[in-house]
């Protein structure tokens, strides 16, 4: 599964960061900074790195937020598209001919960028830490979850860069750039599939 923005490093966790600080505050600034991430696109650069630091995969895409949806898009090196609402997910798969379709409210901490959706529903999934003003780490509340540890960015109230660390020592890194002036069409978040496509229940 090549989505994604969800890996990255459990020793990065283990290790701590000594900056970071457990903050009542921490909720309601992030919550703050998410709610002015609507109506917004982003290009974006993705590099996954395994234990060792080696560059594993890198991809470039987009993803639009106009709540109460997001989609990812992934455009190479091998296509992939991701579509997120408040209650699933879906994600097609061009080169299997294969779309997944599964509920949200199993997915939280597996699908970390949902917060971009639903920010009040935060804390009841994640402890929030406060690095800086511009910059929360989050760690799951569920002990079972397939990520340690995510990190979210911003700068001047736009999403900056996102990290998220998994628990087979892997990395992966995303850097967003605010694509000005595209107008955000309802199309964006259809999925106009082939007749052949296979639909999964996840």
């Amino acid at each position: 599964m090549k989505y994604w923005f969800l890996i990255a490093t459990f020793s990065i966790l283990c290790a701590g960061n000594p900056t970071a600080y457990a903050d009542p505050l921490a909720d309601e600034g992030l919550a703050q900074m998410l709610s002015g991430l609507d109506a917004k696109r982003y290009n974006f650069t993705q590099v996954i790195y395994d234990a060792t630091g080696r560059i594993v995969d890198r991809s470039e895409g987009y993803l639009v937020v106009k709540k109460p949806r997001f989609r990812w898009q992934v455009l190479g090196p091998f296509p992939q598209t991701v579509l997120v609402t408040e209650e699933q997910i879906q994600v097609y798969d061009p080169d299997l001919e294969q779309l997944t379709v599964s509920p949200l409210r199993n997915n939280w901490t597996d699908v970390p960028l949902a917060v971009l959706l639903n920010q009040d529903e935060i804390g009841d999934h994640f402890q929030i830490l406060s690095i800086s003003n511009n910059e929360y780490r989050l760690i799951p509340n569920a002990e079972d979850a397939l990520i340690a540890s995510f990190k979210i960015s911003f700068l001047a109230g736009q999403l900056k860069q996102v990290e998220v660390v998994d628990r087979v020592n892997q990395v992966t890194h995303v850097d967003f750039e605010p694509a000005e002036g595209e107008m955000i069409q309802s199309e964006l978040f259809e999925l106009d599939l082939p007749e052949e496509t296979e639909i999964v229940q996840g």
